[in-house]
């Protein structure tokens, strides 16, 4: 099994900034060649909890980056819309919980990167006086590992690449979908092996 997520925020300085939403989801990598998941089977799989940025401003001096907000309002229509608040957002303190509930214990986890959404999670860990929901050991980075397995297939690609048959079905910046897109990425790249 692999297990993945990703943070939306309202910021970069991730001592301070708020978590607008987090998406996660576990899938099981025999399935990439003998029944590959199909683009949106993995967006429905991914999991998605949005928070109350009020409460993270309020309770937990979390600070709005300007340049981040006016950022959100140049994305996509369907990314605005995911992150606009909403009367059902939960508080940060239901994090953890979520994610231990979607992640499979003693697996790889899989973030876009080593240096923002795990330092995030710790961050938050010690913010709300929380065990991780992981061990260390078990943080992967999908960038790195996507465009690993390009170069051991002979191939130099960014990791960013987006597969032509599901171009028009991505929502960039809605975390399912990225979750769901850097899946779909080692999947088709472990299938052209």
């Amino acid at each position: 099994m692999i297990n993945i997520y990703d943070y939306e925020t309202l910021g970069q300085d991730i001592t301070k900034c708020p978590v607008l939403s987090v998406a996660a989801m576990s899938v099981d990598e025999d399935r990439f060649t003998s029944k590959p998941y199909t683009y949106l089977e993995l967006v429905s799989l991914a999991q998605m909890m949005k928070f109350d940025v009020a409460e993270q401003v309020g309770t937990y001096g979390r600070v709005i980056e300007q340049d981040t907000l006016d950022w959100w309002g140049k994305q996509s229509p369907e990314a605005i819309k995911s992150m606009a608040p909403h009367k059902n957002d939960v508080s940060i303190r239901d994090l953890v919980p979520f994610l231990r509930s979607i992640f499979t214990k003693k697996e790889p986890v899989f973030t876009r990167g080593n240096s923002f959404d795990p330092v995030m999670t710790t961050t938050l860990c010690k913010l709300l006086n929380e065990k991780e929901p992981y061990a260390w050991w078990d943080i992967r980075d999908t960038r790195s590992f996507i465009e690993g397995i390009a170069i051991s297939g002979g191939t130099v690609i960014r990791s960013d690449f987006i597969p032509e048959d599901v171009a028009k079905l991505f929502v960039a910046h809605d975390p399912r979908h990225d979750i769901a897109m850097d899946i779909y990425r080692i999947q088709s790249l472990v299938a052209a092996l």
